[in-house]
């Protein structure tokens, strides 16, 4: 898969780094980690959604948690990235069925 490869590559290349943004309700904390490659900054998060490798987040309402990370995997299914190659349930959508 050429998500699996180019997060390999990401992580093998570059210095990553978290900084914590705030807690969940049960007791995790949130981060957002980002790798440093030369001067360039990136968003590990962005990178792995929009390669196809994770999904974006939502609140239990649907509403994206990161509008950002709604509009990568939005391009990652429009361009058929990774996991978007086949066709599934989107486990968002299962989850919320379960509420």
């Amino acid at each position: 898969m050429r998500s699996i490869a180019s997060s390999a590559a990401l992580f093998s290349t570059g210095t990553v780094g978290c900084q914590p943004v705030g807690p969940a309700k049960d007791e995790a904390t949130f981060v957002v980690c980002a790798v440093e490659i030369g001067e360039t900054t990136i968003d590990v998060g962005t990178a792995l959604i929009s390669s196809g490798a994770a999904f974006a987040a939502v609140f239990p309402s649907g509403a994206p948690v990161s509008a950002a990370y709604a509009v990568a995997e939005a391009s990652a299914k429009e361009s058929r990235n990774g996991l978007w190659e086949g066709t599934f349930d989107h486990p968002v959508a299962q989850l919320l069925d379960g509420r």
